[in-house]
């Protein structure tokens, strides 16, 4: 069956012609009824459905047109409309000629199913088709007229709603163009041709004019912020804006007194008048460029921070971690984000703590405290925590989100601490010991004096001479046991000098390795570079012998008892450097490792092993002051000391003495011989009578006259009478009254040029002030060999100072 539709639309026209050929008919269609006609005369349709409204020809005159036609008036008509809808309507499409009357929009089904009823129904001639029109033409006119008088009166208030309702449009656009907080401004293809209130204030405009007729580079600087021209960059977004529709970007604007702001632009292309424009919506980011730079700097300030960070929602919850703190714990982000915070609990804390805590942050309050917390490998580490709720924009302290853990590593600050608290303590003992050296040395200096002279009357009696020795002997042993001391609280004075550490390691070991038992087996171990260090001959030997004997004592009883003596060059790297940043800078050392396979330490007495009087001995047989002189003694040369030990393996000494890098050699002189006087005058002056008496009978013994003072204002008044006849002052340096250091300055404003030797029961340290290097003064410390005082004596009367 052949179907023509008539139908101005082509969506419409689609829709039907493929809603009819899906049900078998063949379709053709028109976009007119003067087309329509055109081609029903050509090709005969076996029905014709038609629009009403339509151009040149209507669906009415169509349908009046085909009735009034021979060759086509059996030809069944369908109207389909959406404009004429009346009941008039459809009375005038019947009286037209029409089978039936459809009102768009209809099923396509339902519309299909309407035409197949009507070539039924003509078919089976069960309906007569109209061949003519059911009125006169005088009728139809009428009736067609005051159809399409009707729809005209419709359209007219049609058209005038649509004009109020684009009049209110226009008034609501303009009222919402003005009221935008945002810029608008409004471009042809180079200018801007309108702008509202906000774009006004925004580049600081009085008036419209002001703006009007600018190209938008204009208002911007030269140059934008990516370093591209304004001018050519604006010409590209406008353009593309026409091209695309729309293109968003940011620019950074100039106001009217130059200053410069940054602006998101939205430009969206559209009409004004027939004529293509820009809308331009321009609004000021300067303060949300500031809230991001606050972000961007606390975000990086959070990522970069020392401390460790962790953020929980209200229920614990963890929902962040930063570096630092996967620095500190060893837990990666993704490994405890949802995980509660109990995953570090080492343990330390008891209910009670982590109750008061809770109770704490709930109510809305800062938590501070010392935790023990456990890392990832099971490790714990001491922190300092805190814990802050993050409230919301409310008043109410209540009114908490999240939560806010900040950590501050302690284990640094408690080793410094009790790094702090050991100086502390060894400063104790060095100011205790400080005080009690003159005192115990102007004794022993007593008793050596006494004994010097008790041997000079003992030659007959070699019993006698023998005990007189073993005293003289254990009296030196005392004063070394002060000095022991002294050197580990640093607080005496050290003969410091380039060392050839190799070649003196392999001579001293020939010495102290006659300490060590036969049974005891001793390794040496010794580079063959010679390593040059700075320091203190007789305290590196002291060192040396001590660490011995410790490992001596510590093979008592072992099976196969070895000690082993290593020594070779070491460069430390980054990680030694750093871990041991606080007690050397130097890179290069002499590595001294004293080993032994004997009983080794406990893991809880390491840590005390170089502190004063603390040993891991029987009762008896140790002092404690092996080790402290050790630590002391290898601080002096700013070196380290550090010692691994394992119970019932052994102990393992490891000594770092820094480099020196241009080798020298040492020298060392021992002072044995007594030199006699010549019959010079000493002025002998202490305030010690048991001293002073015997230091007089001994330099007497010597072939020297002898005067005597007990104090320095003494000894000034008996300088004053006879200055010339003294050849040599040997002053005490603290005394009542004047001290030595006064009274030496006094007797050179009489004699400038007098000889003067100090001596003194303290730390050589103590005593050498700025007074004394003022006068260029030699100092001997009590006691002294008889052997050692009378070379001083004589290098003093000779003009040559003390080394």
């Amino acid at each position: 069956m052949k179907v023509l539709i008539a139908e101005d639309y082509e969506d419409t026209r689609m829709i039907l012609q493929a809603s009819l050929e899906a049900d078998g008919y063949m379709v053709t269609c028109a976009a007119n009824g003067r087309e329509a006609m055109t081609m029903a005369r050509h090709d005969a349709p076996d029905i014709i459905i038609s629009d009403i409204l339509m151009p040149e020809m209507d669906g009415f005159d169509l349908c009046r047109a085909i009735k009034t036609d021979a060759k086509l008036s059996h030809i069944p008509f369908i109207f389909y409309t959406a404009t004429y809808v009346d009941e008039a309507d459809r009375e005038l499409a019947m009286a037209a000629g029409a089978s039936r009357f459809l009102i768009k929009p209809m099923d396509s089904r339902e519309f299909v199913a309407n035409v197949g009823e009507v070539l039924d129904a003509c078919e089976k001639r069960t309906v007569n088709v109209p061949v003519m029109p059911q009125k006169q033409t005088e009728e139809l006119e009428l009736m067609h007229e005051r159809a399409i008088s009707r729809k005209l009166d419709e359209k007219v208030w049609e058209l005038e709603r649509e004009r109020r309702a684009l009049k209110q449009s226009e008034a609501k656009y303009r009222a919402l163009f003005d009221a935008s907080s945002d810029g608008i401004m409004l471009l042809d293809e180079n200018v801007f041709i309108d702008c509202n209130r906000a774009a006004l204030k925004m580049f600081g405009c009085a008036t419209r004019d002001a703006l009007m007729g600018q190209r938008p580079a204009a208002l911007s600087p030269p140059i934008q912020a990516g370093g591209m021209d304004s001018q050519q960059l604006a010409d590209e977004h406008i353009k593309k804006a026409f091209l695309q529709g729309s293109d968003r970007f940011e620019w950074q604007h100039r106001r009217m007194d130059g200053t410069v702001f940054p602006a998101d632009i939205w430009l969206t292309a559209m009409e004004l008048d027939g004529k293509p424009v820009l809308q331009a919506i321009a609004r000021d980011i300067s303060q949300q460029k500031r809230h991001e730079n606050e972000l961007r700097k606390l975000s990086c300030c959070v990522e970069q921070s020392g401390e460790a960070m962790l953020i929980t929602d209200k229920q614990g919850n963890i929902e962040y971690v930063n570096p630092s703190f996967t620095r500190l714990t060893g837990y990666l982000a993704d490994e405890v984000t949802g995980k509660k915070p109990n995953i570090f609990d080492s343990g330390h804390q008891d209910a009670d703590f982590h109750r008061e805590m809770w109770q704490t942050i709930l109510a809305g309050r800062p938590w501070q405290g010392k935790v023990i917390d456990k890392r990832k490998d099971d490790s714990v580490y001491p922190a300092f925590l805190t814990i802050s709720p993050i409230h919301d924009q409310s008043e109410s302290p209540e009114l908490f989100t999240h939560f806010v853990s900040i950590q501050s590593d302690l284990t640094q600050i408690e080793e410094a601490e009790a790094r702090f608290q050991q100086a502390q303590k060894m400063e104790a003992i060095g100011t205790l010991v400080g005080g009690i050296a003159h005192d115990f040395n102007n004794v022993l200096a007593g008793i050596t004096g006494n004994i010097y002279l008790a041997k000079g009357e003992a030659h007959a009696v070699p019993e006698a001479l023998h005990m007189l020795d073993d005293a003289e002997a254990l009296a030196f042993r005392a004063a070394a046991m002060i000095g022991q001391l002294l050197a580990f609280s640093r607080k005496s004075t050290v003969e410091m000098q380039t060392i050839p550490l190799t070649s003196y390691l392999k001579e001293s070991m020939k010495l102290l390795s006659v300490s060590v038992p036969e049974n005891i087996r001793v390794e040496l171990h010794i580079c063959d570079d010679e390593l040059n260090v700075y320091g203190d001959s007789t305290q590196i030997h002291q060192i040396l012998m001590n660490l011995i004997n410790n490992g001596r004592d510590a093979l008592e009883g072992v099976e196969s008892p070895l000690i082993s003596i290593n020594l070779e060059p070491f460069t430390a790297d980054e990680t030694f450097v750093r871990q041991r940043s606080w007690q050397t800078s130097a890179r290069r050392f002499a590595h001294i490792c004293v080993s032994d396979n004997g009983c080794g330490v406990p893991a809880g007495k390491i840590g005390h092993l170089f502190e004063p009087f603390f040993t891991t001995k029987e009762q008896g047989k140790g002092t404690g002051l092996g080790l402290a002189m050790v630590y002391g003694a290898v601080k002096s040369h700013h070196g380290l000391v550090e010692v691994d030990s394992k119970q019932g393996k052994g102990t393992s000494f490891h000594l770092y003495l820094p480099l020196l890098e241009a080798p020298s050699v040492a020298e060392s002189v021992q002072a044995t011989q007594v030199h006699e006087g010549k019959g010079e005058c000493i002025l002998l002056v202490d305030d010690e009578m048991q001293v002073l008496a015997i230091t007089s009978d001994v330099l007497s013994s010597l072939g020297y006259k002898v005067l005597t003072a007990t104090n320095g204002q003494e000894a000034v008044d008996l300088f004053k009478r006879a200055p010339d006849d003294i050849d040599l002052v040997v002053l005490d340096v603290v005394m009542p009254m004047m001290g030595g250091v006064a009274a030496c300055q006094n007797m050179r404003r009489i004699r400038p040029d007098i000889q003067v030797l100090f001596s003194t029961g303290y730390d050589k340290e103590q005593s050498l002030d700025k007074e004394l290097s003022i006068i260029s003064a030699d100092i001997i410390s009590k006691p002294i060999s008889i052997a050692e005082l009378s070379q001083a004596i004589r290098r003093k009367l000779d003009n040559t100072s003390l080394s």
